[in-house]
């Protein structure tokens, strides 16, 4: 392990050496590349040490939304079942900001840079019961600091796509001593069980225990209240609902070209992944086809008049829209970037729709796929003819909607699971 780490290390230190002049220009002339930073330099922020008050923490990791999304009942659970503190590090600003939405009661900190010194002050500073990573958060120096201090490692909500398994396993004498850092290892799926355990994995260290995200599903679907929604606005019931969720730029063009002849028939809400970099409103105004922002209608809630187009350029309220849909489509599909999460729009029993690209929820586009409950396309033009087909069918849509709740409701139970993965070691 050590000679591994070594080679780690050098790596690291080479590669910020070769970027210490970007990343310089970039504290400089960037206020958001300076949030955070002492917290990833291994600094404790004084209010966090102050609400440990000395005691060892649960100390959870997430990257970013999608992760947090997934281990909200998990984290909920960690603090119905401990009463020691739950200290909750994010790698992003977007999953920082949301975790201080979701857990206003949870100290939060920004996940340090992997590096042996900075590791070695916070994990000292903090002394944590357990770390507990969620889905594919693996820093060697991390790990390896933890072993030595006799600090239990769990992974959560295992996951590992394809594309990473190909790259771990052109790392193979990385792998059996990585991995080995890990007390334990809860893997989404017996696929990924499989690869982990190929990578060099213990065999008595490895266990499914299902995926968080179909957790997360039934308890979105148990905050929101659909009615509600169409009531704001002024949505009547017998108006079909579009909603191109999580569009990523790339695919906006052709989906507007193909499907914006849509609004004839449904309002078609149009949810760009990245609001700020979207050419939606470029792409409307070019064919002249009006359309009302969701941050300027939801001001003082005036009725939609006449628009059939409705651009959702708000973070953070895309699952409340999924509630209201007839039918939804996934973005980030018809491009191979992988996709994004479908269990929200299924656990509203909405029949779902995504491209070819599903590589980052392969194993929840299978299971729609194979209860009836989605579609897959091959681009923007079979999207348009699929659309179309279900709007004409409203008894199809019906049978894939409950369909899509039941594949939810059935794969339900990952965080008893993972509460069971780590019981004995706190």
């Amino acid at each position: 392990m050590q000679g591994m780490i070594l080679f780690y290390n050098f790596l690291l230190f080479f590669s910020l050496f070769l970027s210490s002049p970007y990343i310089l220009a970039r504290l400089i002339t960037t206020k958001g590349y300076r949030i955070g930073l002492r917290e990833r330099l291994g600094y404790l922020p004084s209010k966090v040490l102050k609400s440990l008050a000395g005691r060892r923490p649960i100390w959870m990791q997430a990257v970013s939304v999608g992760e947090l999304v997934a281990a909200r009942p998990f984290l909920e659970a960690l603090q119905e079942n401990y009463s020691c503190p739950i200290l909750l590090s994010t790698t992003t600003q977007a999953g920082h900001n949301i975790a201080k939405k979701l857990f206003p009661q949870i100290s939060l900190l920004f996940f340090p840079f992997d590096f042996p010194l900075i590791i070695k002050r916070l994990v000292r500073s903090v002394r944590p019961k357990i770390f507990i990573a969620v889905e594919s958060e693996i820093w060697p120096n991390l790990l390896n600091i933890l072993k030595k201090r006799k600090i239990p490692a769990v992974l959560v909500n295992g996951r590992l796509s394809e594309r990473s398994y190909s790259h771990y396993r052109s790392l193979r004498f990385f792998n059996k001593r990585l991995f080995g850092r890990f007390t334990r290892l809860g893997m989404r799926s017996e696929r990924e069980a499989e690869h982990i355990l190929n990578l060099g994995a213990k065999k008595e260290n490895v266990f499914v225990t299902g995926n968080l995200k179909y957790d997360a599903a039934i308890s979105l679907r148990a905050r929101i209240e659909p009615g509600r929604m169409r009531e704001i606005l002024s949505i009547k019931e017998n108006l079909p609902v579009i909603i191109f969720g999580s569009l990523h730029l790339e695919e906006e063009e052709e989906i507007v070209r193909h499907c914006a002849q849509l609004k004839n028939s449904a309002l078609l809400i149009f949810a760009p992944r990245h609001p700020e970099r979207s050419k939606l409103r470029t792409l409307f105004k070019r064919k002249n086809i009006r359309y009302t922002l969701w941050s300027k209608y939801k001001k003082d809630f005036a009725r939609l008049t006449g628009e059939k187009i409705l651009i959702l350029n708000t973070m953070g309220e895309l699952s409340s829209f999924y509630s209201i849909a007839t039918l939804v489509f996934i973005g980030g599909t018809l491009i191979p970037w992988g996709g994004h999460n479908i269990l929200e729009p299924a656990v509203f029993k909405k029949p779902v729709l995504f491209g070819p690209h599903m590589g980052n929820f392969l194993e929840e586009a299978i299971a729609l796929k194979t209860s009836g409950a989605a579609m897959e396309v091959l681009d923007a033009a079979n999207l348009y003819a699929a659309l179309s087909a279900l709007l004409a069918d409203p008894e199809k849509v019906k049978r894939m909607g409950e369909a899509s709740f039941q594949a939810v409701k059935e794969r339900s139970g990952a965080t008893e699971k993972n509460l069971k993965l780590i019981k004995g070691l706190i």
